[in-house]
């Protein structure tokens, strides 16, 4: 007793000051006093919080919301809110016209000695003809059940909130009406309704409205945002099992948001959700593996490349690459291969668009490009130049036929592009071999049949030198 004693006692404080917060033409600071004493069963707060909402005081003129928080007072006996109830039924503001509503709050309005309800009453019953109207049925009373059970049925069908507020009205502690009657006010955009119902089926256990609580603390509809509650009620739905609440805890998990990032909490909300079917989790999670795998395909390409690079079979030197202006100034790296018949290749590596392009120049040891490269005949006829390249440890593949009169001494070697390549970007190239990724690249051999023997051109692309002219062109 004494704790309830207390409870009221700090119900009627917050309420006297909406009062006092009203009288002074402060009615945003009234509103919000009144609410927090309506929310938690005030019958005056909540009868005054009608009477701002129909009145259209310090907030949008809402009937709805009018008559949602007189019914409140209402039904816990408060004359004027019943009075102004049975008002809104006769005159169908906010709800349905319904004249036995309207004379049963009447009725009830003036037992308590309530003038214009008596008045109401007199002139109703008069134009009946003499027949006393029969009290519609109030919650638990089994004598009306065909109109219980069709308001019920009704509810569930179509969703309306004139329907649903009289479900739940004979089922008041079943959650499920309770979260219909609130997605019925969230559609009408009857927003602190619609919180107010959701936290009534979420207090009841209810997944679904725990879910939808939440995300209107997360966006801030119809309450002040709170993303302490928002994930608080996130989380008593994602116990439930609920898929969209897992789904937005690994978002929130996943961003930091609310919540210290934690990737691997993020990663187990979001298969909790896609095990259910969410869509938004199965392509998150698919997403997730595929830069997985390709993280841990790179770290294999450079551990693979790390280690042949440390073999030091070739030398690799940094150089200044002049551009047309000094902006396009960049680095380079060159290394000078031999044969044993003396062909000298010097090669180059440097940065095109983004991508990385390996050349070279084939000269004899003087360093006179007198190396003629002899001509293959391809199978069509055509006379040009075939090359041989190895791309990591792939078998040798012939690289495409460069027709006679398109090239001398230098030539393109490899481009390593940053992105699967199209087609059109494989033919600018203009290399022998085009097609393939740097991310998955560690190693390129290029052989050619020249004058003075085969020469093997070997391109080690984690050499420290070859790295930092990579990183440059990033």
């Amino acid at each position: 007793m004494r704790f309830r004693a207390c409870k009221l006692s700090g119900l009627r404080l917050k309420y006297q000051l909406g009062r006092s917060y009203r009288q002074a033409k402060n009615q945003r600071e009234a509103i919000g006093w009144y609410r927090q004493a309506a929310e938690h069963g005030y019958a005056p707060a909540q009868a005054a919080l009608g009477y701002m909402y129909e009145s259209g005081e310090g907030t949008p003129q809402s009937y709805r919301n009018a008559a949602f928080w007189y019914g409140k007072a209402a039904d816990q006996g408060m004359a004027a809110a019943q009075y102004n109830l049975g008002v809104m039924y006769l005159r169908g503001k906010g709800l349905t016209t319904n004249l036995t509503e309207a004379l049963f709050w009447f009725r009830k309005a003036a037992e308590q000695g309530n003038k214009e309800a008596q008045e109401f009453v007199r002139k109703l019953t008069a134009e009946a003809a003499g027949a006393a109207p029969r009290e519609p049925s109030r919650p638990n009373i089994s004598s009306d059940r065909s109109q219980s059970e069709r308001a019920i049925a009704q509810c569930s069908s179509k969703g309306l909130a004139q329907d649903c507020e009289l479900a739940a009205r004979y089922r008041p502690d079943d959650a499920q009406l309770i979260y219909r009657l609130a997605r019925a006010y969230e559609s009408d955009s009857n927003l602190p309704a619609a919180v107010t119902q959701y936290r009534k089926a979420a207090e009841k256990g209810h997944a679904s409205a725990q879910h939808s609580l939440a995300a209107m603390y997360e966006s801030g509809r119809g309450v002040p945002p709170d993303m302490a509650k928002a994930i608080s009620w996130y989380r008593k739905s994602a116990d439930q099992g609920n898929a969209d609440s897992q789904y937005a805890l690994g978002i929130m998990y996943e961003s930091g948001r609310g919540v210290p990032r934690d990737s691997l909490a993020a990663y187990d909300w979001m298969q909790k959700s896609a095990k259910q079917g969410n869509d938004k989790a199965v392509a998150w999670t698919k997403r997730v593996a595929a830069i997985v795998e390709g993280q841990q395909s790179v770290a294999e390409t450079a551990s693979k490349g790390m280690a042949y690079a440390n073999t030091q079979e070739t030398s690799w030197k940094l150089a200044l690459t002049k551009g047309d202006t000094p902006d396009q100034d960049g680095i380079s790296v060159v290394s000078v291969q031999e044969n044993e018949q003396g062909a000298v290749a010097e090669v180059t590596g440097s940065c095109r668009g983004g991508n990385v392009m390996f050349s070279a120049e084939i000269v004899d040891r003087k360093g006179k490009p007198a190396i003629k490269l002899p001509l293959q005949v391809d199978k069509a006829g055509a006379v040009g130049l075939h090359a041989i390249t190895r791309i990591n440890e792939e078998a040798p593949a012939f690289g495409p036929l460069f027709r006679e009169g398109t090239f001398n001494n230098k030539l393109n070697l490899v481009t390593l592009f940053r992105k699967n390549p199209t087609v059109a970007e494989t033919l600018v190239s203009g290399s022998l071999y085009a097609a393939t990724l740097l991310s998955q690249t560690w190693r390129v051999y290029v052989q050619l049949e020249t004058s003075m023997g085969s020469m093997l051109i070997k391109i080690p692309i984690y050499d420290a030198n070859v790295q930092k002219m990579i990183k440059s062109c990033s």
